[in-house]
This record gives structure tokens, C-alpha cells and sequence, in this order.
């Protein structure tokens, strides 16, 4: 963390010492319904409408198996609660698989659908760095996760600016 607090700390006295300024943007913002980039929030959608008839299917399987489980706790028959917990069992591990399928799917549907937008948004942000005269542009959520950022002032967090710059386009 040293490390990164150096060069982070070299890197601003450079940008200032060259007249450039330090900018920061908050990604999640991006899918802001009302304030976010119109194709990423649109291509999300699409992206979750696409998943929704799979989401409903394994949102039902985790319903059933709740409902076996609470069968199996009331069931006094022994041959009748083996036979819920064998349902119940094939049923958990039909939803695992589905599960993991389901993200192995979304994944790659994701790569297809936001892959090429995000480049965009990237070639966007260096246009927008150049044209506004930033030197670096930091990514505020990972430098904060990383507790990198002690203090900001309004002027460093650019990201509406950017939203503004990117919908324009």
C-alpha cells in the first residue's frame, strides 16, 4: 500500500508540476437509470431481459426447494421423507448445474453485449482526459475499496462531466 501511496503521491506532483489536472470517475455512476450512459444502461437492460425467463426458472427451482424442506421437517412417514429428501437432493443439484451454467451464459452474453461498449467508453475516456486537459483520471471506487482516498475535493470527481461528454458523443 506504501507502494501505491508513492506513486500515486509522484504521480499528482508530476501532473501538477506539468499544468495538467487530476480527475476521478466513479464507474458505477455508468448505470445510473436517470444520470448514467444511455447504451450501458440500455444494453443492461437488454442483458437482463434476455436472462429474465432463466432467472424466473431458477427462482422457481429455489422456491420448490424450500418447499421440499419444509415437507421433509414435517413429514412423520420415514418412507415418505426418504423420498423428499431424494427429490430434494437431484432437485438442489439440477439447480446447482443450472446455476452454474446460468453464469458461464451470462458471462459470455455479457463479453458479447458490454465487451465492445466498454472499449468505446475507455477510447471515450482518454478523448475526454485530452480534450479537458487531465493528466490522470483515477477509478474513485477502486481507490477508495483500496482506502486510497483520504480527500476530495468537488472539482477532482469528474464523473457526471464524463456522462455529459460520453451521451453527447
Amino acid at each position: 500500500v506504501s507502494g501505491i501511496m508513492f506513486t500515486i503521491l509522484f504521480a499528482t506532483t508530476a501532473t501538477a508540476q506539468a499544468g495538467g489536472k487530476i480527475g476521478i470517475i466513479y464507474p458505477a455512476a455508468f448505470d445510473d437509470a436517470k444520470n448514467g450512459i444511455v447504451k450501458y444502461t440500455n444494453s443492461l437492460t437488454t442483458l437482463e431481459n434476455e436472462f429474465k425467463p432463466l432467472t424466473k426458472e431458477l427462482e422457481g427451482m429455489q422456491a420448490k426447494l424450500q418447499s421440499l424442506s419444509r415437507e421433509i421437517q414435517d413429514q412423520q412417514n420415514l418412507t415418505i421423507r426418504q423420498a423428499k429428501v431424494a427429490e430434494s437432493e437431484k432437485l438442489e443439484a439440477g439447480l446447482k448445474r443450472k446455476q452454474e451454467d446460468a453464469t458461464i451464459r451470462y458471462k459470455k452474453r455479457s463479453d458479447v453485449v458490454l465487451g465492445p461498449l466498454l472499449l468505446d467508453i475507455g477510447k471515450a475516456m482518454t478523448e475526454f482526459s485530452k480534450a479537458n486537459n487531465y493528466q490522470v483520471i483515477f477509478d474513485g471506487e477502486k481507490m477508495g475499496n483500496a482506502g486510497l482516498i483520504l480527500a476530495i475535493g468537488d472539482s477532482a470527481d469528474v464523473t457526471a462531466a464524463f456522462i455529459k461528454y460520453y451521451n453527447a458523443r
